[in-house]
């Protein structure tokens, strides 16, 4: 049961034990008349409470009495759960977009089951009945085992030791990851010239997406002190937290230097002056529809058809890892149909009887 104090850098915040001279940013733990966190454990559940501005003295006496007292005997319920698992992923500082979509998948088993249903009144069955539900909302077998590892995660970090997990008797779908999302050369061309007629900033990022193969989030808050023209490169931050650099293409490194200052550190910003949040999304289904793009081809269908074409024209997985700043060479093998693809074409061409020849019989 460790007394934590919180660190004084503005730009840190974390809880640091006592017992430790340092935090993980470098600076000095200072504990004098400083705010106070104890942290009450029962098993695998733990639980911060604050103190307050107060004395180290005090603060052990009330971990003392703590470490004196029960177990409560209200049962856990699944609000304490998930409420306690976004509260440790705020606390860890990870990606706001990954917190945030944490969040929604444990609401939505929330919604099923409802938040009062004590961990010890949830079964497989429950379970399942919600996968079979998000499969019917149209969502994919990878999207639906996130939400199912989110509740997992969720459990595994709030419930007791001694009561069995009904996540271990719930199976993963099997999952097709073989990347789909790609278009022709006569489709890249129409949605360049529709996005074009939609607006100029639509067209701009499209062909920023297209070139670079960046997420959606990191197209639309691409900063101006990111692009490094010299270099013919910018830096991004991915999903991960990890500070990638991306090569620039001639034609996007035009694109993105012809853009005008907005007197904003983005090159892209909506009527609020803050980078486009949902703001893309009309002009973009509009954009779509002039082109003859299928309704359900998703903005991060430009990121799959970027990797398409540079697994093409390289026919390298190591390459084609590194330009989309995969950490996990197997998330690029999705990819690997294309090499599939150009095999049989190579076979094709090869055929010594030629590829007119029908088989006859003997």
């Amino acid at each position: 049961m460790p007394i934590y104090v919180r660190c004084y850098g503005p730009d840190c915040k974390r809880l640091v034990p006592v017992s430790k001279d340092r935090c993980l940013c470098g600076r000095k733990v200072i504990t004098a008349g400083r705010n106070y966190t104890v942290e009450i454990g029962w098993g695998a559940r733990k639980i911060k409470k604050a103190l307050g501005k107060t004395s180290l003295e005090y603060a052990r006496k009330i971990e003392t009495e703590l470490k004196r007292g029960r177990v409560p005997e209200s049962p856990l319920t699944w609000r304490q759960i998930r409420y306690a698992y976004v509260r440790k992923l705020e606390l860890e500082k990870r990606n706001k977009v990954y917190v945030e979509n944490c969040r929604t998948r444990l609401k939505k088993f929330a919604d099923a089951w409802g938040d009062d249903l004590t961990a010890s009144e949830l079964t497989p069955q429950m379970i399942e009945s919600v996968k079979l539900d998000l499969l019917e909302k149209k969502l994919t077998t990878t999207t639906v085992n996130r939400y199912v590892a989110a509740a997992r995660a969720a459990w595994n970090y709030s419930v007791v030791d001694d009561l069995p997990s009904p996540f271990r008797r719930v199976r993963n779908f099997r999952e097709d990851n073989e990347v789909t999302e790609h278009l022709s050369l006569k489709q890249r061309e129409k949605l360049l010239v529709a996005a074009k007629r939609v607006s100029q900033t639509l067209y701009e990022v499209v062909v920023v997406a297209m070139g670079t193969g960046l997420r959606k989030s990191e197209v639309l808050n691409l900063r101006r002190d990111e692009v490094n023209y010299d270099n013919h490169s910018l830096t991004t931050t991915t999903k991960g937290g990890r500070v990638r650099t991306v090569a620039l293409s001639p034609g996007v490194e035009f694109v993105l230097a012809a853009i005008p200052d907005n007197d904003t550190p983005w090159f892209w910003v909506s009527h609020t002056g803050r980078p486009y949040h949902k703001d893309w999304r009309r002009p973009w289904d509009k954009a779509k529809a002039m082109a003859g793009i299928p309704k359900e081809f998703r903005f991060h269908g430009l990121r799959h058809d970027f990797g398409t074409r540079v697994l093409a024209g390289t026919s390298n997985l190591r390459t084609t890892q590194e330009a989309l700043g995969h950490s996990d060479p197997k998330t690029t093998t999705r990819y690997a149909h294309v090499l599939t693809d150009q095999l049989r074409e190579a076979a094709n061409l090869a055929d010594p009887v030629g590829v007119s020849a029908t088989p006859t019989n003997p």
